[in-house]
């Protein structure tokens, strides 16, 4: 009826001014974990800000624009770094609605931030249920594991987690830059990558539309 075709003319109106136009992408990123795992040194690390050695834990939320670019297309990454702290983890979830992307961080040299994933995954999941958002698990500070310390975390402990939650994995080292642009690639990556998907479903449909339209006005003429 009108009103589907309205509906589908928009979104696909709208998916062609994302993907086919010169007009800059937003995407955004919210980054959770315990305090302490490193959140804001690889933001810092990205953005090009210096790295706190003395690991001062963010107060609530920050923002940062982060400027990536993917297949042709320029794309503002809108960051936010949460507070990992017990008496934030509320407010976090406010600041986890209408992420297009959750980077889950927890550090390779302390266990119990990796003993949290879980609950972290499910508070955004609790948020974002029905918004089907790009994940991502990421084990920092790769620099300081030790193989030796029970406290430390493996890589295949932390692949293992992901792919039991069905998500993307990365090891990480802010402090030696391993693996920080690669991360912000995949976000834009998977960002580009989805709004072509979407655009090409929503095409696929409007021919489905077209045709059953056609059909039904081929019966009509004929009767």
């Amino acid at each position: 009826n009108f009103k589907n075709f309205m509906n589908f003319f928009l979104k696909k109106s709208f998916f062609d001014m994302s993907v086919n136009s010169s007009k800059i992408l937003q995407e955004k990123v919210i980054f959770i974990g315990d305090s302490g795992v490193g959140k804001t040194s690889i933001v810092s690390r990205r953005s090009g800000g210096s790295i706190d050695q003395e690991g001062s834990p963010t107060i609530c939320s920050e923002q940062t624009i982060i400027k990536e670019e993917y297949d042709n297309r320029k794309l503002d990454l809108i960051v936010w770094d949460t507070a990992g702290q017990e008496r934030y983890k509320s407010l976090s979830v406010i600041f986890i609605r209408f992420s297009k992307a959750v980077i889950i961080v927890f550090s390779a040299n302390d266990r119990s931030t990796f003993n949290s994933v879980d609950d972290w995954y499910d508070k955004a999941q609790s948020v974002l249920y029905n918004e089907n958002p790009y994940y991502i698990l990421v084990e920092n500070k790769c620099d300081l594991y030790d193989e030796n310390d029970k406290n430390s975390v493996s890589f295949e402990e932390g692949k293992n987690k992901a792919d039991s939650l069905g998500i993307d994995f990365l090891y990480t080292s802010a402090f030696d830059g391993i693996n920080i642009n690669e991360l912000f690639q995949n976000i834009a990556a998977n960002y580009i990558s989805s709004l072509k998907t979407q655009k090409s479903s929503i095409e696929t449909h409007d021919l489905d539309l077209e045709k059953d339209t056609l059909q039904n006005e081929t019966k009509s003429s004929c009767c």
